[in-house]
């Protein structure tokens, strides 16, 4: 004879271990629905958070929400790579993006470059008249320099023209914030940044980016790679959520 319910009364407090609980599935939490019965709410993924759902309806996990609709779509940390490939975009939920990057590199005295891709990262945009970027830098006195139908967006016109950002000298490194607006519009898609560098002539250099992909597409993954040779560092990309 099989017992399908005990009393409440023939159980002690505390008397139950989980050693006698049903089986479940890895990562799965118990919430309960509207009538009162358990339910199982499904495994999240790396960086989510447990969300309410209103009432009515269990929780699930979601992006990290922040302020002002604000989350954060991927974090990551590379070293020694001769790309750095970010690709976590969603243009069906996010209007605009936030990229904050640290960057050491191989080589003393070079500039950071940013791509464009269409095609989630398997290809960035390099080829001739692709981008149009101006910048403002001190240089190490004060530039403002223009580049028309360019293979690439630069933080610096480089070492050749008097100045670069990132160098590889024992504490010198640079950091960037690169902010991308509606990359699915139809018009070209326009980003700009502001990075700080210490380098190898002991110099503090700013720039301030404006580009534009000279090519109306769904921009969805950007790649960051250095003039020359390899980069180690750290990014955080942050999306906007849009207002449906």
């Amino acid at each position: 004879m099989s017992i399908t319910q005990i009393p409440a009364a023939l159980v002690a407090d505390n008397a139950i271990t989980l050693a006698k609980l049903a089986g479940g599935t890895d990562g799965n939490i118990i919430s309960f629905d509207a009538s009162g019965d358990p339910v199982a709410v499904a495994t999240g993924s790396d960086g989510q958070v447990l969300t309410s759902t209103g009432a009515g309806s269990p929780p699930a996990f979601e992006a990290l929400p922040g302020s002002g609709g604000t989350a954060v779509l991927a974090r990551a940390a590379f070293s020694n790579a001769s790309a750095v490939s970010i690709t976590a975009f969603d243009n069906t939920n996010y209007d605009a993006y936030k990229i904050f990057w640290e960057i050491t590199p191989a080589t003393d005295g070079v500039d950071i470059i940013y791509k464009t891709s269409t095609n989630g990262g398997s290809a960035y945009d390099g080829g001739s008249g692709h981008y149009y970027w101006r910048h403002f830098i001190n240089d190490p006195g004060i530039e403002d320099f223009t580049v028309t139908s360019t293979t690439e967006a630069r933080t610096t016109r480089g070492a050749s023209n008097g100045g670069f950002l990132a160098s590889a000298g024992t504490g010198e490194h640079a950091v960037g914030e690169l902010t991308i607006i509606a990359p699915d519009n139809t018009g070209y898609t326009l980003f700009s940044g502001i990075h700080t560098g210490f380098h190898s002539n002991a110099l503090l250099m700013y720039s301030y980016l404006h580009a534009a992909r000279l090519s109306a597409a769904d921009v969805d993954a950007l790649q960051i790679t250095a003039s020359s040779g390899n980069v180690t560092g750290r990014y955080v990309l942050l999306g906007i959520k849009n207002s449906t």
